[in-house]
């Protein structure tokens, strides 16, 4: 029968990373929170006090949310309430009877279920070919569901690929065979509560205090993920706990470097900060985002024929910290800045040229500094180097780094350290060999080459359409607000604090000529938010956190920043 739920109401696009989100899903009971965990309960197991919706066959009329199994070929009788539809398959061991790799069954009503979604334990990479095939089939509206995985330790792995409902019971299983779950840590064979743990049921000590404790835990788990979710950080909150779970990780290394295409629309841009900590953060979507944009968007600033390595700094943008204080005035007392172009060798991005330290993640991330490039980050940077000496047939090259294996990369640079970047040796070193690099260059003048770095910027936000909105402009201001004036109309507003360029009227219909992050509504005046009900198309390269151009017909009613992802 179908389900007495309708289609998802969005409380918000709180998403801020992956495909996890908040949402409500009404019901004769009330809404129910999204994500959630469906606990399982019957004439012997009760559910935690904690829990905000059941699952079971025979679950008694209460004031929670009550799931129960719905037809199947096991089944086949029609169940009064919510109904789940059970479907069943062939396991992925007898994938040759599948007819194809994933099974993603398609449902009546809202609820999309993964089938054997157990089995995919011993299969990360189908599992998350299937779970991202189930959020797409499933769409915005619908809800998905991931039977028989939920634990403590991957829960917010599970949100972050889409899911939006879970069950207890792997947990309930778990705990008869007497593992002990703390956060994203597991530990087996624990016989006796520890004294540590705080949890009424260790603390009771009672009989069944292991599965008290346990979905006391995965509880715990919903919480931590739905608050993660709402702070910009599911990302973070995953690479943390992964690293104590292998299926975890093996989830996420496959997510990243097979499904990254598949992901990345879904991450926005902006937003919080990007904490890289862990391995992990290296192959983040946010981050390979930028690197790709590198590779496809990036033009080098037009005039600049000296190419100037320098090392990152902690403070954000590099150009506020007193590091590059120092280097920026080593660089204009050579006499010709604007002939330099300074470009930054740092994890995870790779490299960073100086317009467009502002863009994010560039001014919004943290590592941690231990002097140590692994393989993989070195040839992030030695790519990004290359690429852009292709772009750019630099005149010479300035390494200013005390990293030793940099110089090896690129022979052909002069290295001007001794000892630290900062010391006043190899500042003066700096100056110096960039005055005999400029010798005899023609550099722009400061306000051409400050209009070069803008272009280069809005390029890399907009790609093609970037140059249209930069055309026949000049631009007005001081680090890190400029605004963009073409013939005393501004076009757009470089905003330290956002890293990206605000549109005005102007803006968006240099964007529409291009048909270039455009959103087509039907034919009505915008006032205040525009919501997806009014949208009739928008350009797919559109990312949430996007400056857009709301047309009809080819005018422009408003700009504004997207807030959902198009499709």
């Amino acid at each position: 029968m179908a389900s007495a739920y309708a289609s998802v109401r969005m409380l918000d696009v709180h998403s801020r990373d992956g495909l996890g989100r908040r949402a409500l899903w009404p019901s004769p009971r009330g809404p129910l929170p999204l994500p959630n965990v469906l606990f399982y309960r019957d004439e012997r197991l009760e559910a935690p006090t904690e829990a905000e919706a059941l699952l079971g066959s025979d679950v008694p009329e209460g004031p929670l949310p009550a799931f129960r199994p719905g037809a199947s070929p096991f089944f086949p009788t029609d169940v009064d309430g919510e109904a789940l539809t059970w479907t069943f398959r062939y396991p992925e061991s007898l994938r040759e009877l599948n007819g194809d790799r994933v099974s993603v069954p398609p449902t009546e009503g809202p609820v999309w279920t993964l089938a054997n979604a157990l089995e995919l334990l011993r299969h990360p990479s189908l599992f998350v070919t299937a779970s991202l095939e189930l959020r797409r089939k499933a769409g915005f509206r619908g809800v998905t569901y991931l039977p028989g995985l939920a634990t403590p330790a991957n829960l917010s792995l599970l949100t972050y690929v889409g899911a939006d409902l879970l069950d207890s019971l792997r947990v309930v299983f778990d705990s008869r065979r007497g593992r002990f779950y703390r956060g994203a840590s597991a530990e087996d064979g624990v016989e006796e509560p520890p004294g540590t743990c705080g949890c009424d049921p260790c603390q009771r000590g009672e009989e069944g205090w292991l599965l008290g404790h346990n979905l006391s835990e995965l509880h715990r788990s919903l919480v931590q993920s739905r608050r993660a979710i709402d702070a910009g950080r599911l990302r973070e909150l995953v690479e943390r706990q992964a690293v104590a779970d292998a299926w975890s990780v093996a989830v996420l290394r496959h997510l990243d470097r097979s499904q990254g295409e598949a992901l990345e629309p879904h991450v926005p841009l902006g937003g919080t900060p990007l904490r890289a900590y862990a391995p992990s953060s290296f192959t983040r979507p946010a981050v390979e985002r930028f690197r790709q944009r590198f590779r496809t968007r990036y033009r080098p600033p037009t005039g600049v024929s000296v190419l100037l390595l320098l090392p990152c700094s902690a403070r954000k943008p590099y150009s506020t910290s007193q590091s590059h204080r120092r280097f920026r005035r080593a660089v204009r007392a050579a006499g010709k800045a604007g002939a330099v172009h300074e470009v930054m060798i740092t994890s995870p991005l790779g490299i960073v040229p100086r317009e467009l330290e502002v863009f994010p993640p560039a001014q919004h991330y943290d590592i941690p500094v231990t002097g140590h490039w692994s393989s993989e980050e070195i040839e992030a940077v030695v790519g990004g180097i290359e690429r852009l000496r292709e772009r750019m047939p630099y005149g010479s090259v300035v390494v200013h780094t005390g990293e030793g294996w940099l110089a090896e990369a690129v022979p052909d640079a002069t290295v001007t350290v001794r000892g630290r970047p900062t010391s006043d040796a190899s500042l003066r070193g700096l100056t110096k060999a960039l005055r005999e690099a400029t010798e005899g260059v023609a550099a722009p003048s400061r306000a051409d080459r400050l209009r070069a770095n803008l272009e280069a910027l809005a390029r890399f936000q907009f790609g093609d359409a970037g140059e249209r909105v930069m055309e026949g402009t000049d631009v007005r201001g001081r680090f890190p607000n400029f605004r963009i004036v073409r013939k005393d109309h501004q076009m757009a507003m470089l905003v330290g604090s956002r890293g990206m360029l605000s549109l005005t009227l102007e803006g968006g219909e240099a964007l529409a000529a291009a048909a270039s992050y455009t959103v087509e509504i039907e034919d009505f005046e915008v006032q205040g938010n525009l919501f997806a009900v009014g949208v009739v198309g928008a350009d797919p390269a559109i990312r949430i956190g996007d400056d857009v151009a709301v047309v009809h017909d080819g005018e422009v009613r408003a700009v504004g920043v997207a807030r959902m992802t198009p499709g």
